[in-house]
């Protein structure tokens, strides 16, 4: 629970005294700290304090890079990574990959279809022949072409609504199948666990259940990444009033 000079605390937000209500979690998700350096200039988690203006971490990252500082952040590309308990960036893309889905870009901000496509070269041809109109026509559709190429770059906020809503049901389909892998997991760990100790601790299973609890990580790294998502689709859904 969040203890400051406000009132009135809410599970996700603060009222202040002046009746402002204030969100506590800001980039990433993570809950900011606004008491160190100022509004939405620190955010922690689990495994870091991130300073938002250095792009940086305060502590070293508890898992040892290689390529890059261990002070880097999301793997020094936030557009692309998540890293909910600050261990650990996961991109969001692989998850959608590994699992049968097209990229998060894609299904938000889906490409023209071949036909509009089409009709937008039958306009530039068709200019052609009204050398007057060409120039304006051409400039027009260059500026459509534009436009498309940065939705890539856009937040999730700017897509449409109905994109929102089928990627948000796609998450959910990868979060199910990813929650179902843990538990077949975590019963294979707890099978193998008791053999152990029926053999007398023998450790003849021990490989088996590092190898399995290696493989649960993952997983759950990825389920992390998958629920931060829907966490977000989620948000913009209720902006909409759409029933969850």
């Amino acid at each position: 629970m969040k203890t400051s000079g406000t009132q009135n605390h809410t599970l996700f937000t603060t009222s202040t005294l002046s009746g402002v209500e204030r969100y506590w979690f800001g980039f990433n998700s993570q809950e900011k700290e606004d008491e160190i350096y100022g509004e939405g200039n620190t955010y922690s988690a689990e495994y870091w304090m991130y300073d938002a203006r250095l792009g940086r971490r305060w502590n070293i990252d508890p898992v040892d890079q290689i390529s890059i500082s261990n002070y880097a952040v999301l793997g020094n590309n936030p557009i692309m990574m998540i890293d909910v308990q600050g261990d650990r960036p996961v991109p969001i893309n692989d998850v959608l990959s590994y699992y049968g889905y097209d990229s998060k870009e894609t299904q938000l901000f889906p490409p023209p279809s071949p036909f509009t496509q089409t009709i937008s070269a039958l306009r530039i041809a068709t200019s052609i022949l009204f050398v007057s109109n060409f120039t304006s026509l051409t400039l027009e559709v260059i500026q459509e072409s534009r436009s498309i190429k940065n939705n890539y770059y856009q937040n999730i906020k700017d897509a449409d609504i109905s994109n929102v809503i089928k990627f948000n049901k796609n998450l959910k389909e990868i979060e199910s199948k990813i929650t179902s892998e843990i538990k077949v997991i975590n019963s294979r760990i707890e099978e193998l666990k008791n053999l152990e100790n029926e053999t007398g601790n023998s450790g003849f299973h021990q490989q088996e259940i590092a190898s399995q609890t290696k493989q649960r990580w993952e997983l759950e790294y990825q389920l992390n990444t998958v629920q931060h998502e829907i966490s977000a689709t989620e948000t913009i859904m209720n902006e909409h009033r759409i029933e969850l």
